[in-house]
């Protein structure tokens, strides 16, 4: 469809197209409130969520047209393919602990969240592992990615609260910021030394003299394989936790059905 007073296409999402059959189709679970010393979230839902709405398509629509996701097919397919697969397609706005540990604080692996190669921003013994943890569509991790989110949005409660509260209430507004925002901004030393909210959308167009290896929609745009689009998202898409023939399977599955 085209809007707004230019005459860019501009791609939409149907909730028809969200709603799939099996473990294809989103559902939503909807995070009601939680718990900052315990660190756990409360759900509507049961871990089996709810149908997805049309207020949460229209929400996915305006993150993608805020971000210029919605510009272009591959784009769009992209996109949806590493959503659904960092949040287990809604299932999971703020990542899990382990079924054998009682809390997030118990579990391990947010305390290796805490190590200095990690490059997260956190501090060793402070909890930071399990309150900056993954939350959102697209699943950012580690205090520096939320204090820019933070400024970003300019939105203390980021900072403060963490997961929980981004995984409340910025569920998309997350993944369309890590998309076209932070990762990209992240390589340009220029964007990366300045405050969040001082952080623009990222345009190739803009940096003509920079190659941006972490340039989703550009990568997109020239055909990038999903290799090198989870390899961006995850970090390294030759690590078996990155799961790339699952977000390989929701790649081709959205290819199916955006056209």
């Amino acid at each position: 469809v085209k809007n707004g007073k230019d005459d860019t296409v501009r791609i939409k999402v149907t909730l028809e197209q969200m709603s799939g059959e099996g473990e294809m189709g989103w559902r939503k679970r909807e995070v009601t409130g939680y718990n900052l010393n315990t660190s756990i979230p409360e759900y509507k839902e049961d871990r089996d969520g709810g149908p997805i709405t049309q207020e949460d398509v229209d929400e996915l629509n305006r993150v993608m047209d805020e971000y210029e996701i919605n510009r272009n097919i591959e784009r769009v397919r992209h996109f949806l393919a590493q959503c659904h697969h960092e949040s287990n397609r809604g299932l999971c706005p703020i990542e899990q602990f382990g079924k054998a540990y009682n809390s997030p604080l118990e579990d391990p692996r947010f305390k290796n969240y805490e190590g200095s190669e990690n490059g997260l921003g956190n501090v060793p013994g402070s909890g930071d592992g399990y309150k900056y943890r993954g939350a959102g569509a697209i699943q950012i991790t580690g205090k520096d990615q939320y204090r820019v989110f933070s400024e970003y949005m300019n939105d203390p409660r980021i900072l403060s609260d963490g997961a929980l509260y981004v995984g409340q209430n910025y569920y998309w507004e997350v993944a369309g910021f890590f998309w076209s925002v932070y990762k990209p901004g992240s390589c340009v030393d220029t964007i990366s030394r300045k405050p969040g909210d001082e952080w623009p959308i990222f345009r190739k167009e803009n940096y003509p003299d920079k190659v941006c290896m972490f340039d989703l929609n550009g990568n997109c745009d020239l055909g990038a394989t999903v290799w090198k689009i989870s390899d961006i998202v995850y970090g390294d898409a030759n690590d078996p936790e990155c799961k790339l023939p699952e977000r390989e399977q929701y790649y081709e599955y959205y290819k199916g059905i955006i056209k």
